[in-house]
């Protein structure tokens, strides 16, 4: 409807007898012109933000329940979701003396369950810089086990924690996308 508009006003604007009225129209005119033309380019621009919209939509529920608020406050975070494939290393190494550090307060630990029963911890709003990072977990992993031994509840990720920097191995189970995945960490 608006460019019948423009089209009729056009055709009004042709006449070339000098009249102020008229000169005013084409004016007016070549700014609505102008404006159609700006507004067919943020269409085009909606369009595209609308596939990438939907392209995310599709990634998101591919992922799960990965992703969190906090998750897409953090770039490094929301990027790690992300990473392809979602099992590039398995072996890491991490100094004794960053494993003394408060584990917990560089991520957050919550409770995974599959059909109603309790499997392990899900781990979020792990920092770039963290230990848990360094260790090999990813923001959405699912810790099961610690050297073999089983989750059972958020309250016991204390003191398995605590523990690690007595020992000179560490072996995560853990499941990343869906997919069971074992990290290994040499502690130096």
């Amino acid at each position: 409807m608006f460019a019948r508009i423009i089209v009729a006003l056009s055709m009004l604007t042709a006449c070339t007898e000098p009249n102020p009225g008229l000169d005013e129209l084409r004016t007016r005119v070549a700014a609505l012109e102008s404006q159609l033309k700006q507004a067919q380019v943020d269409i085009e621009a909606l369009k595209g933000e609308l596939e990438g919209a939907r392209t995310l939509s599709k990634l998101l529920q591919d992922l799960g329940g990965a992703v969190t608020a906090e998750t897409l406050r953090q770039p490094d975070a929301a990027m790690d979701l992300l990473d392809e494939p979602p099992e590039t290393a398995t072996e890491f190494s991490v100094a004794r003396t960053l494993l003394a550090e408060d584990l917990l307060r560089q991520g957050r630990f919550v409770p995974a369950e599959k059909d109603g029963k309790l499997v392990g911890l899900k781990v979020f709003g792990i920092r770039a810089d963290s230990t848990l990072k360094a260790m090999g977990l990813k923001n959405g992993d699912v810790l099961l086990r610690v050297d073999g031994a089983p989750l059972e509840s958020v309250e016991a990720l204390p003191a398995i924690l605590q523990a690690l920097p007595q020992r000179d191995r560490i072996s995560l189970d853990i499941e990343r996308k869906t997919r069971p995945l074992t990290l290994t960490i040499t502690v130096t």
